[in-house]
């Protein structure tokens, strides 16, 4: 039999958490998304946000193959393995890499969950690093655009942290966008004010209200198929 888990979820520990960006999913958009989508189409749009994902996916990953010293490539036995597109948010990255020059990296990929009463919810950054003493947690974006809610998803991801890690505090939040128009083609958007942090991690709540009302019960919605398929074809006349 094959398992697909709900891409929704997190499973830790046995319990499965929503993911902070479904939950995120609910902030509400602004008139430039309904235009852009009016001119797409649903079909359009949606393939657009599909191939987009699996971009930024393969992205991230390679990004942490690279802070853990791996060399990327270009192209491997002669075959170009990225569009120009992909290579020079790769290059941006680099740069932005060579530019700050972390002292300690802390955490890749980090995954992070909540659990109470009235708060449920688990994700993953993108890397956590410390130069000069100051602690930022940076979230990778190699989409077209930064958006508000994409605060909140910070603010959530550094108040899971600090509640399951007890003397760590996170000084600055902040998202690294590559592949921009900048001379270094990224842009890092830093916020150190600490009231916004917490004032972004109230509209996440008040977002995570929105969700539940909407996703009463959270149960995920996981689907089994056989693992081997075949037809009786013993009565059939080939």
């Amino acid at each position: 039999m094959i398992e697909i888990l709900d891409k929704n979820f997190y499973r830790i520990n046995g319990k499965a958490y929503p993911r902070i960006t479904w939950i995120n999913s609910y902030y509400p958009k602004d008139r430039n998304f309904y235009k852009w989508l009016a001119s797409k189409g649903w079909d359009e749009a949606e393939e657009i946000k599909e191939t987009s994902a699996e971009s930024g996916t393969k992205l991230h990953s390679l990004m942490n193959h690279m802070l853990n010293g791996s060399k990327i490539e270009y192209y491997r036995d002669g075959v170009q393995q990225f569009d120009d597109k992909e290579w020079m948010k790769l290059q941006s990255f680099v740069s932005w890499y060579n530019d700050t020059k972390p002292d300690e990296i802390e955490y890749m990929e980090q995954t992070v969950h909540y659990d109470s009463k009235k708060l449920s919810f688990a994700g993953t950054f993108d890397l956590m690093y410390i130069k000069d003493d100051i602690r930022y947690l940076i979230d990778f974006k190699t989409g077209n655009g930064v958006y508000p809610s994409m605060n909140l998803q910070l603010a959530a991801y550094k108040y899971a942290f600090e509640q399951t890690h007890k003397g760590k505090k996170i000084d600055v939040i902040g998202i690294l966008h590559l592949g921009t128009k900048h001379k270094r083609h990224y842009n890092l958007i830093l916020e150190e004010d600490k009231f916004k942090h917490k004032d972004y991690f109230e509209k996440f709540k008040a977002v995570y209200q929105i969700f539940r009302n909407e996703n009463p019960v959270l149960s995920p919605n996981d689907k089994t198929f056989e693992s081997e398929l075949s037809l009786d074809l013993n009565n059939v006349i080939l």
